[in-house]
């Protein structure tokens, strides 16, 4: 008994302990206490009920195997626990949560040691390193099949400090895999997962408040993130479908390759660069949105009383809706654009991706300016221009433009100062159809 007693507390200075899960969970942590460890230790020890019972067909001189213990050694302590690490598999979707009595910072990286295989590997400290006394760490499967890393922060409840925790994912770096899908709850800290471009993951769900969430350089079928008070940078991202929802959120997404991007948030800023998609659109209010460089099918963009700048923007079909903001930008369309604002002015230039094509653009505002370019060489079509208590001009390469201009011929149907209407070109069937309108102020048109 002195034996074992001085070997329990060697035990408990050598430090942190690890062990896995039993196989119905894959590879992991299990999780006990010191007390069944004890009365494990007290199981194992030899007694008379050990022993074959008289006249058995078992020979007690003949050496037995070692009898297989049903649970793992236990963690010394609460600490032990929770700097231990846990592995699991690639074969079912990880769920990650925190509880939302502390900050947690959240990192995704490589795993640069081969010798751990195709694992997941998740090491959490705790700051102060006191309070992991108070803090549990459970690994499970839930009810919908998926490994589940939860840290439980009910003790917490009485401490009335201010607690953070480090999760660090370590992924196989020397892979080529696709992975079930992740989902995270996180109560408030940050999210960063770079470089595994090398992993594709089958869906990445995100559920924050007041936390912040930086993506580089991911590839996954289905990326959805929903958060509050935060905001979401994202980089070199490949997927199917790309949904981020927020609030107070600020959203920059940039050098991303998708199929449908959603963005929707309030009181902050969108801004996308260098995006090829399928569709995109992006919902806001009192939020700046600023576009560079994409290259999509349908795009939709509306806001409120915040600029819309939309510059170098290639779309089939574009649609921006501003409220008491302006509306500025280029744009290269294939069959329809149409730029709505109210007491505020729309700037832009305009060119179309095949000049053939039928192509319909309409601007509308109140009291202010309509300024627009439209492509000299390529427009054949209808024009209307109206405007209330102010003047339209039409300008070609520069000069007024009259029905004299021999090339492109030019016939209008109303030239009066507030209206110009008519037709530019000689194509047969003129391909498209160009109107604006405005209050209480001008409408220049420049065909360049």
């Amino acid at each position: 008994m002195t034996d074992k007693k001085n070997d329990s507390n060697a035990n408990t200075q050598k430090g942190f302990s690890r062990y896995r899960l039993s196989s119905s969970f894959g590879r992991g942590v299990s999780f006990g206490s010191p007390s069944s460890g004890r009365q494990d230790a007290t199981q194992e020890s030899q007694t008379p009920n050990d022993m074959p019972p008289p006249y058995s067909a078992v020979d007690p001189n003949t050496q037995q195997p070692a009898a297989s213990t049903s649970q793992p050694p236990p963690f010394n302590s609460e600490t032990d626990l929770l700097n231990s690490i846990n592995e699991f598999l690639f074969d079912r979707p990880l769920c990650i949560s925190t509880g939302p009595l502390f900050t947690s910072t959240v990192l995704f990286e490589q795993d640069a040691d081969i010798k751990n295989g195709n694992l997941i590997r998740i090491n959490v400290e705790m700051s102060p390193t006191d309070s992991a006394n108070k803090v549990k760490a459970i690994s499970t499967i839930n009810r919908k099949g998926e490994y589940e890393f939860k840290i439980d922060t009910r003790g917490l409840l009485k401490s009335g400090m201010q607690h953070s925790c480090t999760i660090k994912i370590l992924l196989p770096a020397f892979i080529q895999s696709t992975h079930p899908g992740l989902s995270i709850d996180l109560a408030g800290g940050s999210i960063t997962m770079a470089n595994l471009s090398h992993i594709r993951f089958q869906h990445i769900n995100m559920q924050l408040s007041n936390s912040k969430v930086i993506m580089a350089k991911i590839a996954s079928s289905n990326i959805r993130v929903s958060t509050t008070n935060g905001a979401v940078n994202t980089t070199d991202l490949v997927a199917e479908v790309l949904d981020i929802n927020g609030t107070n959120t600020r959203v920059e997404i940039h050098k991303t390759q998708a199929g449908a991007i959603t963005i929707s948030t309030t009181n902050s800023c969108i801004a996308l660069d260098s995006l090829t998609a399928t569709s995109i659109k992006a919902t806001a209010v009192n939020t700046h949105i600023n576009c560079t460089d994409v290259d999509v099918g349908d795009m939709q963009l509306q806001t409120t009383k915040a600029m819309v700048k939309a510059e170098n923007v290639i779309a089939d079909s574009l649609s921006i809706k501003n409220l008491y903001a302006t509306v500025a930008g280029s744009w290269t369309i294939g069959r329809l654009l149409e730029v709505t604002t109210s007491i505020a002015r729309i700037s832009g230039t305009v060119a179309f991706k095949k000049p053939l094509v039928p192509a319909h653009i309409a601007l509308h505002t109140t009291t202010c300016i309509i300024d627009v370019a439209l492509p000299a060489e390529t427009f054949a079509g209808y024009f209307n221009a109206l405007t209330n208590d102010s003047y339209v001009v039409l300008k070609w390469k520069g000069s007024q433009l009259t029905d004299t201009i021999k090339y492109p011929p030019v016939r209008f149907e109303v030239d009066d100062v507030n209206e110009k209407r008519g037709t530019i070109g000689k194509a047969d069937p003129l391909p498209h159809y160009f109107s604006a309108y405005t209050t209480h102020s001008q409408i220049e048109i420049d065909f360049e």
